[in-house]
């Protein structure tokens, strides 16, 4: 009802000041437009934020698993998570010194099966690395990093990864403390 009255009271006024009502009318249109277009514009950019943060809560996570063999060191790099990943390189500095890098490419995400009744998960592939000569049992610090980038929804991230292995002499299964941490991680 108020709004009735709003246009009935804006009519007599047009009317008795002898305004011209298209002028009116174009203005009353263009300030709806400018509204709308501040609105749309407010909630493109909410939506664009929240695919942002929806894009970094499921972004794919890394796993490292070294296994030192006789003669070589076996690293497998795994995505623990079921988004893939668009591009992965593994460099490595070891305890002796060495350092080298591979690009192993992208690397698929678990994936849920379906049959029939009996739902299951499908785990990833592991690219394996193998690292000659290994550097044998001396104690030091092993370091790896683990660069990767993909596409979430809309965003183009990339991030970096350290994990660092704590060798002890001393022990048959090579030492281990073990620790990870982000190095880089930004929108492209």
């Amino acid at each position: 009802m108020a709004v009735l009255a709003v246009i009935v009271g804006g009519y007599v006024l047009i009317r008795w000041v002898h305004w011209d009502a298209d002028a009116v009318a174009a203005v009353a249109t263009a300030a709806a437009a400018v509204a709308a277009f501040a609105s749309a514009d407010s909630s493109a950019n909410a939506a664009r934020d929240s695919v942002r943060a929806l894009s970094y809560a499921t972004k794919p996570r890394i796993d490292l698993h070294v296994r030192q063999n006789q003669d070589s060191l076996t690293v497998q790099v795994v995505n623990d998570s079921t988004n893939p990943i668009g591009s992965c390189t593994l460099s490595w500095t070891l305890r002796d010194g060495s350092t080298g890098s591979r690009v192993l490419g992208s690397l698929a995400g678990y994936s849920f099966t379906t049959t029939g009744l009996s739902i299951g998960a499908q785990g990833p592939s592991y690219p394996t690395v193998e690292i000659t000569p290994n550097p044998g049992r001396k104690a030091g610090t092993d370091e790896y990093r683990v660069a990767f980038a993909g596409v979430q929804g809309s965003l183009r991230w990339r991030s970096t990864f350290q994990i660092t292995h704590e060798r002890d002499a001393t022990s048959d299964i090579g030492g281990t403390q073990r620790q990870a941490q982000l190095i880089e991680e930004r929108e492209m």
